[in-house]
């Protein structure tokens, strides 16, 4: 970029280093540069090739002044958070009051993004478009150590659309999530809805947790407290240590519903050592589970979970497709061990087949702690790894142990 001929003054003196702790990763203390990220989907520090100049003005004056390669030492990979960003104070003009996800189908965010503890307040966007969230679509890309609060995010799809996606972090992604918490609301007539992600393929997502209202009203929607799909037809995706605290509604027809995720199918889908608290409810001729909506893998398609469990209701309209863990089990292989759903909180009672789960009591739920574990090697937590789980007291759920989200944010009530 042109600098002043200002004395002795070196040019670069008068130019700034975005990346000040020369981690590859520009820094990010404006929403105006959060903003400028869609200029710059790949994360190198330089705006598309392909945009306007009017677009590529709007990264420049962003970034004013970079230093070359905007002062990462090698190559910039991604994007990182200086200070937490309020769209409502730290936005007095209103520019990003309706905030456009960025990244699209054909052009994803693919880079790193890193919100090094630091928390984004506030959001809201009320959209037509098929891919709604902070990201619309990310394509292997990673985003890890963020707080994303208070989030109010509404799909207003002027008519039914199947590919329809929406969640807090993300419409779509694949890629790696971690240590990443929302709260807030994802709601409106997309097809596939999540308190954090729309649809996941392939992907990890570890030590995550999603304390949202999450709901469509739309025929056949995949509602889920963390993730509405996870559709990974040939793929792996694992659910790692992570939690939904958020109710989850799926209103319309032939829909399903979880606490955790509302369906999931692929040719090997993980979830270990997650929970989920919220009630989930569906629609006429739906499927409900506390936990897991649908298992819709089906030959080859294996599902496994294991040290996990659910505390919330779980209600459809009509029928009886409805489970305190899994709704329904499918075709595919199921494997579920060391996990459980509260009947006392449900209201569904234990079952003798334990395929899907097995109930037990708030009581029984609650009691353990570590010091009763380790004196009952038959405990239900026995096989449960005390490095992940923090049991707490005996009158409390189970919880993680997690890199930046609290005790308090992950409580079940």
């Amino acid at each position: 970029y042109p600098a002043l001929i200002w004395g002795e003054l070196n040019a670069d003196d008068q130019r700034k280093d975005y990346d000040a702790d020369d981690d590859g990763l520009i820094e990010i203390t404006a929403l105006a540069q959060l903003d400028a990220m869609r200029h710059d989907l790949d994360g190198d520090g330089a705006p598309l090739a392909t945009l306007s100049d009017a677009d590529k003005n709007k990264y420049y004056a962003a970034f004013a002044n970079a230093l070359a390669g905007m002062g990462c030492p090698f190559a910039c990979v991604g994007y990182e958070l200086g200070k937490s960003l309020n769209f409502e104070e730290d936005d007095p003009s209103g520019a990003y009051a309706n905030w456009l996800p960025i990244g699209e189908q054909d052009a994803p965010f693919t880079a790193t993004f890193d919100g090094g503890g630091y928390e984004l307040s506030n959001m809201t966007i009320t959209s037509v478009s098929e891919r709604i969230g902070l990201f619309g679509r990310l394509a292997g890309a990673t985003v890890k150590n963020l707080r994303l609060t208070d989030v109010d995010v509404t799909a207003n799809l002027p008519a039914a659309d199947s590919s329809s996606v929406a969640g807090a972090l993300a419409g779509i992604m694949t890629g790696n999530i971690s240590n990443v918490y929302a709260s807030g609301t994802v709601d409106g007539n997309a097809r596939h809805v999540g308190g954090l992600v729309g649809i996941a393929t392939p992907a990890v997502i570890e030590s995550s947790c999603a304390n949202v209202a999450a709901s469509s009203t739309s025929d056949g929607a995949k509602v889920g407290g963390l993730i509405g799909m996870v559709n990974a037809t040939d793929k792996t995706v694992d659910i790692l240590a992570s939690c939904a605290l958020g109710d989850v509604s799926a209103n319309g027809a032939s829909a399903k519903a979880g606490g955790l995720v509302g369906s999931a199918k692929g040719a090997n889908v993980n979830i270990r050592s997650s929970y989920a608290c919220g009630d989930v409810s569906a629609g006429t001729s739906s499927i409900a589970g506390g936990l897991l909506g649908r298992n819709e893998g089906t030959g080859a398609n294996k599902l496994n979970i294991s040290a996990s469990y659910s505390t919330g209701s779980a209600a459809v309209a009509t029928g009886n497709l409805k489970g305190g863990f899994i709704g329904a089990s499918g075709s595919s292989t199921l494997t579920v061990a060391d996990s459980y759903w509260d009947v006392t909180t449900s209201g569904i009672a234990a079952a003798s087949d334990t395929s899907k789960g097995e109930g037990k009591t708030t009581a029984q739920l609650k009691s353990p702690t570590d010091a009763a574990i380790a004196a009952n090697p038959a405990s239900i937590y026995a096989n449960w790894d005390p490095s992940v789980w923090d049991f707490g007291t005996a009158s409390q759920y189970p919880i993680l142990i997690a890199d930046g989200i609290s005790a308090a944010d992950q409580q079940c009530e």
